[in-house]
């Protein structure tokens, strides 16, 4: 039985986690079940998984969170704090990070310094610090297992394999792609030429990797983001389950195409950050979720999110090699000037 702790369990990637346990009953039980605000579904995923702890980061909804469990045999924390130090818990084989953007960094460096193996759902985590983690999972002979899917796809194709290979990342969708980019960079020890990024429509091609001999192994399947996770649980077994199978038949044709730079902004601003490294993708990776907040609150329009954070990699302070001090430091730094971006913006419109 393997005692899983989910970091940010009522999200999309935390709630398929919690069905990927249910499935197997036999093989996972919920030690630690963590969120940021959303107190009433971590409630309810208590009452369900009885996990030996809960933790709401909101520290204001604490009170209404251990009045809903006082009749559990739950232990009930709250804050930063306490999500740090329940990871470290020695009752905790494996740790999925599924929170979501920076806040996740902190968390898995204290999980990876207490030697847990990491299920890696936050790719901020490696965006942000990609070189610090890498190094801090060798020291502490960590695995870190991707969950996003293109990752676990290429982790797959890999298994078994020579590392330094040609990867090629296919994705249907832009969303996050730059960021994936990084990902890719550190989990697999890749120069950002080998990372090449193409539209998929289809979406069931995940990953290609291309060897040193021109052999190139893909992994495809029915888009679903439980079997990512069921793999990163499991590994390097794999288990039975009920999901929808890919039938061939569905798909007579499978297309690819390379983004256009000059449209997809943020795919180039994310190579430039990773040629470069230091601390820049930390600088883009802050400036794009202000930026993104600022779009889905009407403040700026859907071309400004890139010139917010194309204005942030210009002005912001570069650091060629960063502590973890500096990346909390930029973070902070960031947002604070990124805020200032979008009132300039705002002004202009």
């Amino acid at each position: 039985m393997k005692n899983i702790a989910i970091l940010g369990s009522t999200g999309s990637i935390g709630k398929q986690a919690l069905e990927v346990i249910e499935n197997h009953k036999d093989k996972y039980a919920v030690e630690v079940l963590t969120a940021f605000n959303n107190y009433e579904l971590l409630i309810e995923q208590a009452k369900k998984f009885q996990p030996n702890v809960v933790v709401i980061a909101n520290e204001a909804k604490y009170e209404i969170v251990r009045d809903a469990l006082a009749h559990e045999d739950i232990k009930v924390y709250a804050g930063e704090s306490a999500l740090n130090q329940v990871v470290e818990m020695e009752s905790i084989d494996l740790v999925l990070t599924a929170m979501v953007g920076f806040s996740g960094l902190i968390p898995t460096i204290h999980a990876i310094k207490a030697g847990k193996k990491i299920a890696l759902a936050n790719k901020e985590t490696l965006v942000v610090a990609g070189e610090l983690i890498q190094k801090l999972a060798i020291e502490h002979k960590v695995e870190l297992i991707p969950v996003d899917s293109e990752h676990s796809a290429i982790f797959q194709c890999l298994a078994g394999e020579y590392m330094k290979s040609k990867i090629t990342i296919d994705s249907a969708t832009f969303m996050n792609k730059g960021f994936e980019v990084i990902e890719a960079r550190w989990l697999f020890g890749l120069k950002p030429e080998q990372i090449e990024v193409l539209i998929h429509r289809q979406s069931v091609v995940h990953s290609m990797v291309e060897f040193q001999d021109g052999s190139i192994k893909a992994l495809l399947g029915l888009p679903d983001m439980r079997l990512p996770i069921q793999y990163a649980f499991s590994f390097p077994e794999r288990l039975n389950n009920g999901y929808p199978k890919m039938n061939f038949a569905d798909f007579p044709s499978l297309t690819f195409e390379a983004p256009k730079p000059k449209i997809f902004r943020n795919l180039a601003l994310a190579y430039e950050a990773l040629r470069k490294g230091g601390n820049l993708a930390c600088i883009l990776n802050a400036a794009n979720e202000i930026a993104v907040e600022a779009f889905l609150t009407k403040k700026i329009t859907f071309p400004d999110i890139w010139r917010v954070n194309e204005l942030m990699m210009e002005r912001s302070t570069f650091i060629k090699q960063p502590t973890l001090e500096d990346y909390l430091n930029t973070n902070r730094e960031v947002r604070a000037h990124s805020l200032e971006i979008v009132n300039e913006i705002q002004h202009k419109h």
